[in-house]
C-alpha cells in the first residue's frame, strides 16, 4: 500500500488560514444578523437614512459571505483533490479587499456623521472623509491587482501591491483612530458632571474606544502580516473578518441605546407587550416587557424634539417622571448618538 502523499507546508498553512478565516466570517455574520434583528425590533422609528445605512451594510455583508462560501466549497469540496486551487484568487479579489473597503467606508461615514453632530466642525468631518476615501481607493486598487495576479502567491511580486495594501490598511487604521480620539475628546468636553450624564458619556466613550481600537488593530494586523518576509498567507485570516468587525462595531454603537431589563429571575420570554408613552407626548421611550416583568427598553425617538418625561418600570407598574436629560445631551441623543 502506497504511503499518503505529503502536502507541502505552504498548502497546509494556506488551508488552515483560509478555514479559520471562513469560519470566523460565518460566525460574525450570524452575530450581525442578530444585531440587525434587535435594531429592527427596538428602533422602528429611526430616521430613514440610518435604516438605509444599516440594511445596506447587511446587504454588502451578505454578498461577501455568499462569495466566501462559494470559495470555501470550491477549495474544500469540489477541489478537494487539487490543493493548488487554494492559491487561486477566485472571487477573493472582490469579496475581501473591495467589499471590505466599501463596508469600512460606510461604517466610517456613520461615525463621521456622529462626529459632525457633536463637533459641528466641517474641517474635522472633511479630514475623516478624506482618510476614509483613501482607504477605499487603496482597497479597490489592491483588489484589481489581486485579480490580475490570478494567484495569491503572485500578489506581492510587484511593488505596486505593497503600496496599495499600505494605503488601504494604514488609511483604515488612521481613520479609525481619528474617529475614536475625536469622539472621546468632544464627549469629555460635554460631560456636565451630573451622575446621569456622566454615566452615559463614560459608556459611549468606552464603547467608542473599544470599537475604534478593534478595527484599527485588525487593519494594522493585516498590514504587518502581509509585509512579513516570504509573504505567508496569515494576513488572509484577518482580512476575512475585517469587514465584519466594521459592520458589527457600527451595530453595537446603534444598539447600545437599547437597555435590556428584567425584574424577575423567572421572566418568561414567550410573549411581550408594548407599553406606550402617554398620549400627550409625541415621542418617548418604549419598554418591551415579557408579561410586564422585564424586556428591551429603547429610545424610539430620533427627532430633534425630545420628550419631557422618562418611563420607569417598577414591578408591574409604569411610572412617568420628569426628564433628567440636559438640553445638550438631549440634542445628541436625538441624533441617535447616545442613549
Amino acid at each position: 500500500m502506497e504511503a499518503p502523499m505529503k502536502l507541502p507546508d505552504i498548502v497546509i498553512k494556506t488551508a488552515t488560514v483560509l478555514l479559520v478565516g471562513f469560519l470566523a466570517n460565518w460566525a460574525l455574520y450570524g452575530v450581525l444578523i442578530l444585531q440587525v434583528y434587535l435594531y429592527t425590533v427596538a428602533f422602528p422609528q429611526d430616521r430613514l437614512p440610518l435604516k438605509f445605512t444599516v440594511y445596506t451594510t447587511l446587504l454588502l455583508e451578505t454578498v461577501q459571505t455568499s462569495l466566501i462560501t462559494h470559495d470555501a466549497f470550491k477549495f474544500f469540496a469540489f477541489g478537494f483533490t487539487n490543493p493548488m486551487l487554494l492559491d487561486e484568487v477566485s472571487t477573493g479579489w472582490f469579496s475581501i479587499p473591495v467589499l471590505t473597503g466599501i463596508i469600512a467606508c460606510v461604517a466610517q461615514g456613520f461615525y463621521c456623521y456622529r462626529i459632525g453632530v457633536i463637533t459641528e466642525s466641517k474641517l474635522t468631518v472633511g479630514i475623516i472623509i478624506v482618510f476614509s476615501l483613501v482607504q477605499l481607493g487603496g482597497s479597490i486598487a489592491i483588489g484589481i491587482q489581486t485579480k490580475n495576479a490570478q494567484f495569491f502567491s503572485r500578489v506581492f511580486l510587484k511593488e505596486g501591491s505593497f503600496i496599495s495594501t499600505g494605503i488601504w490598511e494604514a488609511g483604515s487604521a488612521v481613520c479609525d483612530l481619528l474617529i475614536a480620539g475625536i469622539m472621546t475628546y468632544h464627549l469629555r468636553k460635554r460631560d456636565t458632571g451630573f451622575q446621569y450624564t456622566h454615566d452615559i458619556v463614560t459608556r459611549v466613550i468606552r464603547l467608542t474606544i473599544e470599537t475604534g481600537t478593534l478595527t484599527a488593530a485588525l487593519a494594522i494586523a493585516v498590514l504587518v502580516l502581509a509585509f512579513l518576509p516570504g509573504h505567508p498567507p496569515y494576513y488572509q485570516s484577518c482580512a476575512l473578518i475585517l469587514g465584519k468587525a466594521y459592520s458589527n462595531s457600527m451595530m453595537v454603537a446603534l444598539n447600545s441605546r437599547m437597555k435590556v431589563t428584567s425584574n424577575s429571575a423567572t421572566a418568561s420570554w414567550n410573549e411581550s407587550t408594548i407599553i406606550p408613552p402617554p398620549k400627550s407626548a409625541s415621542y418617548g421611550e418604549v419598554m418591551f416587557l415579557p408579561h410586564s416583568e422585564g424586556g428591551i427598553k429603547s429610545d424610539v425617538s430620533r427627532q430633534h424634539e425630545f420628550p419631557t418625561f422618562d418611563m420607569i418600570v417598577e414591578g408591574n407598574e409604569t411610572i412617568y417622571v420628569g426628564n433628567k436629560r440636559s438640553g445638550e445631551l438631549a440634542r445628541i441623543e436625538s441624533e441617535g448618538i447616545v442613549s
